[in-house]
């Protein structure tokens, strides 16, 4: 196990952590320093996140904007929205870590075979709460799939 780059707490065995590698691919500069081997603690990751995503820069008088203004309070000129899109993106983004995309993907298939042997259950037992709450489960469950799959294909082809 490891320490944190910047605060030097242990990092524990989980994917709680982030690399030089993974920083980059969410669109952000690690810290001055910082070699490939490096980790920074989620905590850490998250001040430098906040730090650059405030760096949105007014095309007119080049005064620094906060993302969720729609004009520069300096020079009053209208922020274009495709400046707002890329920070909501890059939010976005890495916000979707790799494991929480992973981990949502198997808990629906996990989902989709209980809430069939749910079903299964209530229609040979009988029991129409089972039958109900399996069906309703095996629904959602179908409904949200596609979206995980489109996900997990999405990682699984840059990994």
């Amino acid at each position: 196990m490891s320490n944190c780059f910047s605060c030097h707490k242990r990092l524990g065995m989980m994917n709680n952590w982030r690399d030089v590698k993974h920083i980059r691919e969410y669109g952000f500069e690690p810290p001055e320093g910082m070699s490939k081997h490096d980790k920074l603690c989620r905590t850490c990751l998250d001040v430098i996140v906040n730090a650059q995503v405030k760096k949105i820069i007014c095309k007119e008088c080049g005064n620094e904007i906060q993302p969720k203004s729609s004009y520069c309070p300096n020079c009053k000129s209208n922020v274009k929205p495709q400046q707002l899109d890329l920070v909501a993106e890059k939010i976005e983004k890495f916000a979707k870590s790799t494991k929480s995309i992973k981990i949502g993907y198997y808990l629906n298939i996990v989902s989709i075979i209980g809430s069939s042997l749910m079903t299964i259950n209530g229609l040979t037992t009988g029991d129409t709460f089972t039958l109900t709450v399996g069906i309703v489960f095996l629904i959602i469950s179908l409904i949200q799939f596609p979206k995980r799959k489109k996900e997990f294909d999405g990682i699984s082809k840059t990994d």
